[in-house]
């Protein structure tokens, strides 16, 4: 039990790894998305208070154990010096090795510069990977996504922006042979996100 504990979290780092590559570049005009969301492609709804967000993970991504979060945490690598990760909500499809990161910076950081910044220091830090960029808005935020993949692997990372600023990140990691059979999942589960300042303002 204990050695597939440890497997499982070699797996996760190493897929970490391949979060961040830099190369190609497309779409840099911030359109309006509209998300074909299928909830029967969706799983229980997940609530940040930290955030004032609701969001769905696909199907059957379940939320990791306490224990694997903590391993993940200790042996996640810093971005840099100035830039540190925190880590909210892991969850993962164990048939397909997928997983799902919510996560916030752990300092105040969420002016336009930031944003740059950080998309330079993965590039910088994962030169040798390729990447797809686009910026659009949903439900009021503002996500700029980086399709970064190999031949293994695709992560999906979705830095996003709230109306009051507040900055976050979703990253969908899936190995890619499986990831055209979950394409609509992801999509679903991104059209989930919904902001719940807005939703209180309409109540």
């Amino acid at each position: 039990m204990k050695m597939k504990f440890i497997r499982t979290v070699v797996i996760i780092l190493s897929i970490l790894a391949l979060t961040n590559c830099s190369n190609k570049k497309q779409g840099n005009d911030k359109d309006q998305i509209i998300f074909h969301v299928d909830s029967l492609l969706l799983d229980s709804i997940y609530t940040n208070s930290k955030l004032e967000i609701d969001f769905k993970p696909p199907k059957n991504w379940k939320v990791i154990s306490d224990e694997l979060m903590e391993s993940i945490k200790a042996n996640t690598e810093t971005i840099s010096d100035s830039i540190n990760i925190d880590l909210q909500k892991v969850f993962m499809n164990k048939d397909i090795s997928g997983f799902c990161f919510i996560s916030t910076f752990e300092e105040n950081y969420h002016s336009r510069n930031f944003v740059k910044d950080y998309i330079l220091e993965i590039k910088k830090k994962n030169s040798e990977k390729s990447i797809k960029e686009g910026n659009f808005l949903y439900n009021d935020f503002k996500i700029m996504q980086l399709s970064i993949f190999d031949q293994d692997n695709i992560n999906l990372k979705l830095i996003i922006q709230s109306q009051k600023q507040k900055t976050f990140l979703i990253d969908y990691i899936i190995p890619m042979k499986f990831y055209e059979d979950n394409l609509r999942a992801i999509e679903s589960s991104i059209g989930s996100l919904s902001n719940k300042e807005k939703e209180g303002e309409k109540k």
